[in-house]
């Protein structure tokens, strides 16, 4: 296996603008698979495998470690023909069914619902700007009192905030806030002036650590569902249904949100997500379950209408039918009924022994028969 240094490692994943976290779990990554002694298919395939519950860091580890090395090759004095077939590799696609599992997401309702239960208005705001503005966890315990576009804002109140973000790999993006949720930041932080030293301190956090603060509002998320009946749990305190609440959910709600009820674009929900790739927004235009049942329901209902209309336009013609083929055989026997009156009344005539009578009735014959 290839010495790599993990300094040399992690200040390549730094070059790469990536974050602290994700750095951290690719050195992890790198301490896993080091043990190898070589760097191959099936090193990867057997690696891989121990790994599924990682299986995204896992594969991007992966890949970096690749380019690492590649990039590094007269420093591993690799030759054309090793550097060749690592270019070759195949980092296997995840094909189980499990990992296709999508989250439910929660209702406006729900988040309001969640807000009552909240314990302060501080957890209240970080519940509201994590579902309004679709924040990460690590955007959302990042915030700083200049994060958001005050000067401008206090022009027109009635108007949108702008909160600006650093999101993964560093890059920056805006977020929109709603004009309430604006006025109520904007009352928290004068409620809690005191506790300010500068513009540039953090919105959430006074004396701990971003790390802290964001295992410290998990933990709040998930008692908030809990307590608000969105999380059933049993009597040893494990959800009966689905799992416990995580500061991801709110973000993944607001997608949905902004695709099933405000009815957006899915590019302007790219945009408002701050996703690099719109594959990630695609997400959102899953059809859920239910919606799914409840449209199929109203499609078939549609469908056997149409049918029993056809049905009855078909029984209506058959009907009709019968109608008019009833109505010819009448006729016919009525004609047929005339007919047998006249040649009886012909027949009687021609039998009488007057010869007038029967000379005048033949005429009468002809003439009819040329008038019909």
């Amino acid at each position: 296996m290839y010495r790599v240094n993990v300094v040399d490692f992690t200040e390549y994943l730094k070059s790469l603008g990536l974050s602290e976290k994700t750095i951290i779990n690719y050195i992890t990554e790198l301490n896993k698979f080091i043990g190898y002694d070589r760097f191959n298919q099936e090193t990867i395939a057997d690696y891989m495998a121990k790994s599924s519950h990682h299986y995204n860091i896992s594969r991007s580890f992966l890949k970096h470690f690749r380019n690492y090395i590649t990039i590094n090759k007269v420093k591993f004095n690799l030759s054309h023909e090793e550097l060749a077939d690592i270019h070759n590799l195949v980092i296997p696609k995840y094909s189980g069914r499990n990992r296709l599992r999508i989250p439910k997401p929660l209702t406006k309702e729900q988040i309001l619902k969640l807000e009552e239960v909240m314990p302060n208005e501080k957890s209240k705001l970080m519940l509201l700007l994590s579902f309004f503005c679709g924040l990460r966890l690590s955007e959302l315990v990042s915030l700083r009192l200049n994060s958001f576009n005050w000067e401008q804002w206090k022009k027109n109140v009635n108007e949108f905030g702008e909160l600006r973000l650093i999101g993964k790999a560093n890059r920056e993006g805006i977020s929109l806030v709603p004009p309430k949720l604006m006025l109520r930041v904007s009352r928290f932080i004068k409620a809690n002036k005191y506790k300010y030293r500068s513009v540039s301190d953090y919105l959430f956090i006074r004396n701990k650590k971003p790390k802290s603060e964001a295992r410290s509002w998990q933990r709040i998320l998930k008692q908030a569902g809990i307590d608000s009946g969105l999380t059933p749990v049993d009597i040893e305190g494990n959800p009966t249904t689905g799992d416990f609440l995580h500061p991801h959910i709110l973000r993944h709600s607001y997608g949905y949100y902004l695709l099933n009820v405000k009815k957006l674009d899915i590019r302007f929900i790219q945009e408002a997500l701050r996703h690099a790739n719109i594959n990630s927004t695609m997400i959102y235009t899953k059809v859920d379950k239910e919606d799914l049942k409840r449209e199929f329901k109203s499609s078939f209902k549609f469908s056997q209408r149409i049918t029993e209309l056809i049905e009855q336009e078909e029984q209506e013609k058959i009907a009709k039918r019968k109608q008019i083929e009833e109505e010819r055989q009448n006729q016919l026997i009525l004609l047929a009924e005339v007919e047998g009156s006249k040649n009886e009344e012909l027949d009687k005539k021609l039998s009488s022994s007057d010869p007038v009578e029967v000379y005048k009735a033949l005429i009468d014959s002809e003439s009819n028969t040329n008038g019909e």
